[in-house]
């Protein structure tokens, strides 16, 4: 049991110097690494010490999840709002297209039907080989 505690801080110990250069005050910026305060991993038991390391972790980690969940918020409601607006465009398109269609269907029908007939032959002759 007391290799198992040895382990344990010095785990803590690790995390403390690669969380800051200062160990006193460890930084919480290093994503999800636990920042303890030296002077409280020398008292108390171990598990205190995992239990105050895992805390820090889980504050860092929520912190980052929130900051992280509002950035992918934001972003889904942009894309949403573009995606609005590409549909419109695609509506207007593909209205002025009809519109054109049918002015040149009614100001030219023989034309416009030879036009379908070869369109139609073509795709008749394509799709069987």
């Amino acid at each position: 049991m007391s290799d198992l505690k040895a382990g344990v801080s010095k785990h803590i110990d690790q995390n403390v110097t690669k969380a800051g250069a200062n160990p006193e005050q460890a930084s919480t910026t290093a994503p999800f690494t636990a920042s303890v305060n030296r002077s409280d991993a020398s008292e108390g038991s171990t598990t205190a010490k995992v239990a105050a390391a895992a805390h820090t972790a889980i504050d860092a980690f929520e912190e980052r999840a929130s900051s992280t969940e509002q950035l992918l918020r934001e972003q889904a409601s942009q894309l949403g709002e573009k995606g609005e607006e590409a549909t419109h465009q695609v509506q207007d398109v593909a209205g002025q297209f009809k519109n054109s269609a049918m002015q040149y269907v009614e100001e030219r029908p023989v034309q416009s039907l030879a036009i379908a007939f070869g369109v139609g032959a073509l795709a008749a002759t394509l799709l069987r080989k």
